[in-house]
C-alpha cells in the first residue's frame, strides 16, 4: 500500500496564491525564530514590483537572511519532484486562469506574483533546483504566461543581487564589479542547467515559443550556445527549424554579452576584439575606429597615430602576413568550381577598407570552413561551398584557377570558432587589393550586431 503523501499548510498557501495566509505564516515562524515584528524585510505592493521598504533596509535584511523557522518554510522540499514553495507558486500561476468576462483572480484573492515577492523578499532561494535540477527559470518558461515570466523576471534579478553580493564579499568589500563580469554571466539564473544539462532556452525553442525566447535573451542575455549532454544547443535547435526570429535574438544577446565582457577588460591594444575594433596602438583605449591604412592596426584618431608613428613604423606591415586573401581572376574569384563577383561596398572609395561579415560552418563534414562573406548593404557579397579551410580536404583545387590559401582560411576560421559571436560568426576590416583580390585583416576581429 502506498503511503499518502499530502502538502502543508504552507506549501497550499502558497498554490492558492494567498498572500495574507502565506505572509502569517511567515509571520509567525519569525515570531518562534525571536525576531521583532517588522526589522526592515522587504516589502511589496499589491499592484507594483517596486519595493515599498527603502534600499538600505532590504539590504540589511537579506544580508541577515532569515531564521531557522523562517529557513524551514522557505526551503522544505515536497512531493516526489522535491518542490521547494517557490515552485508551487510557478506551477499554479501557469495552469489558473481567469474566467472571461469574470472579476479576475486578483479580485478572488489569487496572487502568484505577490507571493513570489514575499517568498524571495523573505530569503527563498532563487537558484532552488528539483529532483531533476531544474529552476524556476525551467519552470517559468515552459507553458509560460505573463505571471510566471514576472515570476521568473524577480528571481533573476534577486539572484544576480545575490551574486553581487557575493562578489564584493570576497573582494572585502570594495572593487568586486570589475573582475565579476564573466563569473557573473556563467551564473546568471537563466544560464543554469539541469540534471541533463538542458537550459530553459532549450525548452523555449523546442516548443516554439518565440516570445519567451525573446524574454531570455533580450531580456536577461540567456546564453545560445549551452550545449546539453547531447551536444546540442538552443541555436542550432532554431536554425534547424529555420526559427529566423529566435537566432536573431540569440545572436542580439551574444553580441552585447561579448561587448560586456571587452569593456569590462578594458581593450589591451592588440585588436582582439574587445571594443567595435579593438583597443587603440598607442593608448590602449577600447573602441578604436581609425586603422593604419597599411597594416590596418586600430588608433583613436590621428593624434594617437601620429604619436605611436616613431615606434609603430618599426613593425607596420608585419601584420599584413596575418590576412586572409580572397585571389581574383578579373572580378570574380573561384572556389572549387564556383565564381562569386568582388566588388567594393556603395560608396566604399577605391582603397578604402570596408567591414565584412565572416560566417563559419559549425558543425558537419565542412565543420570550419568559411562559407560566407558579405558587407552590411550585402552590395558585396562573397559566397562559395566552402573556402578551402576544411581540414578534411574537401575542397579540392580547380586546376588553372588561382586558390585561397589553405592555411589562411584555417586561420580566419579558427579565429571566428575561438572568438567571434556563438563560434560561428565575426566581423572583420577587408579590403580589395590592386588585384581585385578580397583582402580580410584576420586581427581585426570586432563585434557588430548585423
Amino acid at each position: 500500500m502506498l503511503e499518502q503523501r499530502q502538502l502543508s499548510p504552507f506549501a497550499v498557501a502558497c498554490l492558492e496564491g494567498s498572500v495574507p495566509r502565506v505572509t502569517a505564516y511567515l509571520d509567525a515562524a519569525r515570531q518562534e525564530d525571536g525576531a521583532g515584528a517588522t526589522d526592515g524585510q522587504l516589502r511589496f505592493a499589491d499592484d507594483d514590483a517596486t519595493p515599498v521598504a527603502a534600499a538600505a533596509a532590504a539590504a540589511a535584511a537579506a544580508a541577515a537572511g532569515p531564521g531557522a523557522r523562517v529557513a524551514s518554510l522557505l526551503e522544505t522540499r515536497e512531493s516526489t519532484m522535491r518542490f521547494p514553495p517557490l515552485f508551487f507558486v510557478l506551477n499554479a500561476c501557469r495552469s489558473m486562469q481567469p474566467v472571461p468576462g469574470g472579476p479576475g483572480l486578483k479580485a478572488c484573492g489569487v496572487d502568484h506574483l505577490g507571493v513570489a515577492k514575499v517568498l524571495v523578499a523573505r530569503g527563498a532561494r532563487c537558484d532552488a533546483r528539483d529532483v531533476c535540477g531544474k529552476t524556476v527559470v525551467h519552470h517559468g518558461c515552459f507553458n509560460a504566461n505573463q505571471e510566471s515570466l514576472a515570476i521568473v523576471a524577480l528571481c533573476a534579478e534577486a539572484h544576480a543581487r545575490a551574486l553581487e553580493r557575493r562578489h564584493a564579499a570576497a573582494a572585502g568589500g570594495g572593487g568586486g564589479g570589475g573582475g565579476g563580469g564573466g563569473s557573473g554571466a556563467a551564473l546568471a539564473l537563466v544560464n543554469l542547467r539541469d540534471r541533463f544539462g538542458a537550459v530553459a532556452l532549450h525548452e523555449a525553442v523546442m516548443s516554439g515559443r518565440t516570445d519567451v525566447v525573446d524574454f531570455l535573451c533580450r531580456g536577461h542575455d540567456a546564453d545560445g550556445a549551452a550545449k546539453d549532454a547531447d551536444g546540442c544547443d538552443p541555436m542550432k535547435l532554431a536554425m534547424s527549424s529555420m526559427q529566423q526570429s529566435m537566432t536573431r535574438a540569440m545572436s542580439e544577446a551574444a553580441v552585447r554579452v561579448a561587448k560586456a565582457k571587452g569593456e569590462a577588460s578594458g581593450g589591451s591594444g592588440g585588436g582582439g576584439g574587445g571594443g567595435d575594433s579593438g583597443g587603440c596602438g598607442h593608448c590602449g583605449k577600447p573602441n578604436a575606429t581609425k586603422n593604419c591604412p597599411k597594416c590596418m592596426t586600430p588608433f583613436c584618431d590621428k593624434a594617437c597615430f601620429k604619436a605611436a608613428w616613431k615606434a609603430h613604423k618599426k613593425t607596420c606591415g608585419n601584420s599584413q602576413r596575418n590576412v586572409c586573401t580572397v585571389p581574383a581572376i578579373g572580378r570574380s574569384f573561384h572556389i572549387n568550381g564556383q565564381s562569386a563577383r568582388i566588388s567594393r561596398p556603395r560608396g566604399c572609395a577605391a582603397d578604402g577598407d570596408f567591414v565584412v561579415k565572416v560566417q563559419v560552418q559549425r558543425e558537419g563534414a565542412l565543420a570550419n570552413s568559411v562559407n560566407l562573406i558579405y558587407d552590411e548593404s550585402r552590395s558585396a557579397v562573397f559566397t562559395s561551398c566552402c573556402l578551402a579551410s576544411n581540414p578534411t580536404g574537401a575542397c579540392q583545387a580547380t586546376p588553372g584557377i588561382p586558390q585561397p590559401d589553405r592555411a589562411e582560411f584555417l586561420a580566419l576560421s579558427t579565429k571566428v570558432r575561438e572568438h567571434g559571436v556563438l563560434g560561428g560568426k565575426g566581423h572583420f576590416k577587408a579590403k580589395v587589393n590592386g588585384l581585385g583580390g578580397l583582402v580580410i585583416y584576420i586581427d581585426t576581429l570586432m563585434v557588430r550586431s548585423w
